[in-house]
C-alpha cells in the first residue's frame, strides 16, 4: 500500500511538472532582413534604438538593435554605446568575417505581435529566437544566436570562445 501510494504521488508530480514544461512561449517573428544589414553597416546609427552586443567586444558575434520602447529581459547582451572608433574597427571585423563563408555577418529583424520592427540584429550565427514577456509585453527575451551546422562542424570558428 505505502509503495502505491509513493509511486501515485511520483506519477502525479510528474505530470504535473510535464504540464508546466508545455506551456506556449509568444515567440517574435525573425525575418531575414537587407535593412538590418545596412543599419549596422551604416553610419550614423538610428537613435530610435538601443544597441548591444553579444560575445567579445573586439570580436562580437552578434550586434543587436532594440526599440527604446522595448525592454530587453537577457544576461547575454552588453549594452554600447557605439562611437565611430567603435564602428570602424567592427567593419574591419566585419569585412574579415565575411570573408569565411560559414562566418558571415547577416541582418535579422525582429517584429512584434502585430508584424511592426521592433528591432534587428546582425549576427554571423544563423539561429536567432527571441519571445516576449508573458506579463509584460514590452519586455522580450532574445537568448544569444546560435550557429548553424555547418559553423558547429569540428574545425569551424564557432562561438565556443566567448
Amino acid at each position: 500500500m505505502k509503495n502505491r501510494i509513493v509511486l501515485t504521488l511520483i506519477l502525479a508530480l510528474t505530470l504535473l511538472l510535464s504540464q508546466n514544461g508545455c506551456v506556449s512561449r509568444n515567440m517574435a517573428n525573425i525575418n531575414d532582413s537587407m535593412e538590418a544589414e545596412q543599419l549596422f553597416t551604416g553610419w550614423p546609427l538610428p537613435e530610435q534604438y538601443e544597441y548591444y552586443y553579444y560575445g567579445r567586444e573586439l570580436s562580437p558575434i552578434a550586434f543587436l538593435a532594440l526599440d527604446k520602447n522595448y525592454t530587453l529581459q537577457s544576461d547575454f547582451w552588453t549594452r554600447i554605446f557605439p562611437t565611430i572608433k567603435m564602428k570602424e574597427f567592427w567593419q574591419g571585423e566585419f569585412t574579415i568575417r565575411n570573408l569565411r563563408l560559414d562566418n558571415e555577418f547577416k541582418g535579422k529583424e525582429i517584429l512584434s505581435k502585430d508584424n511592426k520592427r521592433i528591432g534587428m540584429i546582425y549576427t554571423r550565427n544563423y539561429w536567432v529566437t527571441a519571445w516576449f514577456n508573458e506579463s509584460e509585453t514590452h519586455q522580450i527575451v532574445i537568448p544569444p544566436p546560435e550557429p548553424s551546422p555547418a559553423q558547429s562542424r569540428p574545425g569551424a570558428d564557432n562561438n565556443s570562445n566567448h
